[in-house]
């Protein structure tokens, strides 16, 4: 018995997902080396960031760390450059 016509849209449709979730790869970057001594510096690196659309970003003040992560790196470059900006300068390793 042949596949109804309804059965292969939704695997085509499946297909087109996964090829556009690999296609959407993150990028990631660990910055070390944050002043982050205090809570206030943490909320001041999440409003540096907070206007770089396409960016994750996860502050460790114990490692004085601050790990980005975004679809591209012209969005990491956006979002390191908007760290400087604030302040917030450190070695990206």
């Amino acid at each position: 018995m042949a596949p109804r016509p309804w059965f292969v849209l939704p695997a085509a449709c499946g297909l087109l997902v996964l090829a556009a979730a690999s296609a959407m790869a993150a990028e990631t970057v660990k910055i070390k080396g944050v002043h982050l001594c205090c809570a206030s510096c943490v909320k001041g690196v999440d409003a540096a960031l907070k206007a770089v659309e396409g960016v994750a970003a996860v502050s460790d003040p114990e490692t004085s760390t601050i790990t980005l992560t975004a679809r591209s790196n012209d969005i990491l470059q956006h979002a390191l450059e908007s760290l400087n900006a604030a302040g917030f300068n450190a070695t990206i390793k």
